[in-house]
C-alpha cells in the first residue's frame, strides 16, 4: 500500500462517524481526568498554602499593574491587562481544561481529528528539541508558528466547507474551490508564503528600539504585507479557478448539470472569498496575538509592565504606545479662518479692473481675461492662507470645536502640527510657543514635519471648544526670522473615540472586502480571457486601486498649464488619469493598515460608506462577469 493511499484510508477514518463518537468521549474523558486531578492537587493542604500565596501575589501585582495603566490612559479605562491575574487559579484553569476539551470536540467533528494530532506530534518532535537549543531557538519558534498557523487555517476551512454543504449549485461550486485551493500549486505557493511570513517577522523587530516603534513597525508589516500576500493569491487563485476549468474543458461536467452562469460565477467568488477568510482570519488573529504579546512587555523606562521606574511618572515609551498607537482616536481639524465677504470681493473687483486696464494699455496683451470667478478662488485662497500665517515674533489664536465628548472622557487629546515657511532651510529649528489653557508650552520644529503635543482633556472647555494661540518664536524676547504658515490641516487635534480592539475588527472587515472585490475582477476577467491576459488586467485594476490616492495628490501639483502656453503632453496625461482618480478615488480613500498603525479611527459610518461602496462594485463588476460568460460558446469542440 502507498504512502498516498494511507493517508487516504487515515482521512476516511477520521471522517467517519463512529471514529468521531469514540474520540469525543476520549476527549471529554481526559477533560474530566484533567479536573479532577487539578482539584484533588489544589485541596491538598501542602498545595492550598501555595495557591492562596499564588493569589495574593497575582492580586497585588495586578491591582499594581491597572493602577499603573489607569495612570497612563485615564481613570475611565481599567487595567484588563493583568485583570486575569486576579480571579481565581482554580476557576482559570478549569475554564482553560473546558475550553481545550470544547475546541477538541469541535476539531472531531470537523474530521481534523487526525490531522491534529499529527500536527501536535510534528511539534512536539521537531519544534520542542529547536526551542530547548538557544542555536536554534528562532528556527524553532519560526517552525512553530507555522505549526500553529497551518492548523489553525486547516480548521477553519474544514469549518467553512462544512457551512457551504447545501445542496444548491452555487455552494457545490464554491466548497469544490476551497478544495481546489490546497490542491492546486498556484494558491498553495502563496498560502506558504503567507505562513512563513507572519512566523517569522516578529524576528525582524530589534529589541533596543522603543516598544511603541516595535509594536508600529509589527502592524504595520503584518497588516499590510499580508494583505498584500493575499491579494495577489486572490488574483491569481480567482482567475485560474475559471480559465483553468474553461481550458482543460473541465466546465462541461458542471454546466451539463445544468448550473446556471450567475451561480457558477457566484460559486467561485464565494469560494475565493471563503479562502480569504479562513487565511484572513488567521493573520489578523496572529497579528491581533503578537501585537498583545508586545504590549504585555516592558517598555523603555520600566522596570516590568506597565510599571514605572519613576513611580511618579509613567514612562514615556509607554504613555505614547498607550495614547497614541493602541487605541481609536478621532480627529478634528481647526475652524476654517473667518475671511471678510466683503474685503473678498472688493479685492477682487480691483484685479478685475487692473488686469482690464493692463490690456487695455498693451495692444500687444492677447491673453483672454479670466473670469470674476477665478479672480475670487484665488483672493479667497490667499486671505485664508494670510490668516493661517504668523510674522516673526508675531501670534495667532486657532479654535477647535465640537470637542464635548473628549472633555467627558477626561482622556489625554493630542495637537498634531506642522508648518512651513516658505523656501527656507528645512533643517533650520524654529522655537514655537503655545498657550492652551493658560498653560505656555515651547518646542522646538523644523518645517513640514509633524509633530505632536499631548494636552490634558480639561483644556477643553465647557462648550467643547479649544483655543490655541501660537507664538512665532518667543513673545517675551524676540521672534524667529521667518513667516510661518499653517496649511489647512497643519492643526488637527486628536481624541480617544474608541477602543483599539473594535478598530482591529473594522480594519480587517475592510481588508475583506477588498479582497472581495479583486475576487470579483479576477473572476469577471477570466470569463473572457486567457489566464496571462486576465492576470495582467486584473494586476493592473489592482495597482491603479491602490495608488489612486498617490494618484490624487500628483494630480494637484501637476497642470498643463504653464508661462508658455498649454504642455499638450501633460494635457494628454490628465486626461487618462483624471477620469482613472475618479474610478478608484473611493478605494484610495480606504487605507485601513495606516489607520490602524496611526491609531485613527476607523468609525462605523466610514466603514459602512466604504462596504456600500465596495459591495456595489462587486455587485457591477460580477454582473458584467455573467452577461459575457452567458455570451460565451463553452461547447467548442477541437476534435483534440
Amino acid at each position: 500500500m502507498t504512502l498516498s493511499e494511507r493517508l487516504s484510508r487515515l482521512d476516511s477514518l477520521q471522517d467517519s462517524r463512529r471514529f468521531k463518537i469514540v474520540a469525543t468521549v476520549l476527549a471529554a474523558a481526559l477533560a474530566a481526568a484533567a479536573a479532577a486531578a487539578w482539584l484533588i492537587l489544589v485541596h491538598a493542604p501542602a498545595t492550598r498554602e501555595a495557591v492562596r500565596s499564588t493569589v495574593d501575589a497575582a492580586t497585588a501585582a495586578g491591582q499594581e499593574a491597572a493602577r499603573a495603566r489607569e495612570s497612563v490612559q485615564g481613570a475611565t479605562e481599567t487595567g484588563a491587562l493583568l485583570d486575569a491575574a486576579r480571579g481565581s487559579p482554580i476557576v482559570a484553569v478549569l475554564g482553560a481544561i473546558g475550553a481545550a476539551a470544547a475546541l477538541a470536540t469541535l476539531v472531531i467533528w470537523l474530521g481534523l481529528g487526525l490531522t491534529s494530532l499529527a500536527l501536535l506530534l510534528v511539534a512536539s518532535i521537531l519544534v520542542a528539541p529547536l526551542l530547548v537549543i538557544p542555536a536554534t531557538r528562532d528556527a524553532g519558534a519560526i517552525l512553530g508558528g507555522v505549526v500553529a498557523l497551518s492548523g489553525a487555517f486547516s480548521i477553519l476551512t474544514r469549518g467553512l466547507r462544512a457551512a457551504l454543504s447545501g445542496a444548491v449549485p452555487w455552494a457545490a461550486v464554491a466548497r469544490n474551490v476551497l478544495a481546489e485551493a490546497v490542491r492546486m500549486k498556484i494558491s498553495m505557493v502563496f498560502i506558504v508564503m503567507l505562513m512563513f511570513f507572519l512566523a517569522g517577522l516578529p524576528f525582524f523587530l530589534q529589541d533596543d528600539q522603543p516598544l511603541r516603534y516595535r509594536v508600529q513597525l509589527f502592524l504595520r508589516y503584518g497588516s499590510g504585507g499580508a494583505f498584500w500576500v493575499l491579494a495577489l493569491l486572490t488574483i491569481f487563485f480567482s482567475i485560474s479557478t475559471v480559465a483553468f476549468e474553461q481550458r482543460d474543458k473541465v466546465i462541461w461536467q458542471t454546466m451539463t448539470k445544468p448550473v446556471p452562469s450567475w451561480q457558477y460565477l457566484l460559486g467561485k467568488w464565494l469560494g475565493v472569498c471563503a479562502l480569504n477568510t479562513a487565511l484572513l482570519g488567521v493573520a489578523a488573529s496572529g497579528v491581533f496575538l503578537f501585537t498583545e504579546h508586545l504590549r504585555a512587555l516592558p517598555a523603555q523606562g520600566e522596570v516590568r509592565p506597565f510599571v514605572s521606574i519613576n513611580p511618579a511618572e509613567p514612562s514615556l515609551d509607554r504613555r505614547l504606545l498607550e495614547t497614541q498607537v493602541l487605541t481609536a482616536r478621532r480627529g478634528q481639524l481647526m475652524n476654517d479662518p473667518f475671511v471678510d465677504k466683503a474685503a473678498i470681493e472688493a479685492e477682487v473687483q480691483r484685479r478685475f479692473r487692473d488686469f482690464q486696464d493692463a490690456v487695455a494699455k498693451s495692444p500687444f496683451y492677447i491673453q483672454e481675461a479670466p473670469a470674476e470667478g477665478s479672480f475670487r478662488k484665488n483672493v479667497m485662497d490667499e486671505m485664508r492662507e494670510q490668516q493661517r500665517s504668523i510674522e516673526p515674533g508675531g501670534s495667532r489664536v486657532f479654535t477647535f470645536e465640537n470637542l464635548s465628548y473628549a472633555r467627558a472622557i477626561g482622556r489625554p487629546v493630542s495637537l498634531r502640527y506642522r508648518f512651513n515657511s516658505g523656501t527656507d532651510n528645512p533643517s533650520n529649528i524654529y522655537r514655537i510657543f503655545f498657550v492652551i489653557g493658560g498653560v505656555l508650552y515651547e518646542r522646538q520644529a523644523a518645517i513640514n514635519v509633524t509633530q505632536t503635543l499631548d494636552l490634558p482633556a480639561d483644556a477643553i472647555d465647557e462648550k467643547g471648544v479649544l483655543t490655541v494661540q501660537i507664538f512665532n518664536g518667543d513673545p517675551n524676547t524676540r521672534g524667529n526670522l521667518r513667516e510661518i504658515s499653517f496649511a489647512a490641516d497643519g492643526l488637527e487635534l486628536l481624541y480617544v473615540a474608541g477602543s483599539y480592539e473594535a478598530n482591529f475588527l473594522r480594519v480587517a472587515a475592510v481588508l475583506w472586502l477588498k479582497l472581495a472585490f479583486l475576487a470579483a475582477v479576477g473572476v469577471a476577467t477570466a470569463t473572457f480571457l486567457s489566464f496571462p491576459v486576465a492576470s495582467l488586467v486584473a494586476m493592473g485594476v489592482f495597482f491603479i486601486a491602490e495608488t489612486s490616492g498617490f494618484l490624487r495628490e500628483s494630480l494637484e501639483n501637476y497642470t498643463s498649464k504653464t508661462d508658455e502656453g498649454i504642455n499638450y503632453a501633460a494635457l494628454v496625461v490628465r486626461l487618462i488619469a483624471l477620469p482613472v482618480n475618479w474610478a478608484f478615488r473611493w478605494y484610495g480613500e480606504m487605507n485601513p493598515s495606516e489607520s490602524l498603525v496611526d491609531g485613527r479611527m476607523l468609525s462605523w459610518g466610514s466603514l459602512a460608506e466604504g462596504s456600500g461602496l465596495l459591495v456595489a462594485a462587486t455587485a457591477v463588476i460580477l454582473a458584467g462577469g455573467t452577461v459575457i460568460f452567458r455570451r460565451r460558446e463553452l461547447a467548442t469542440y477541437s476534435g483534440k
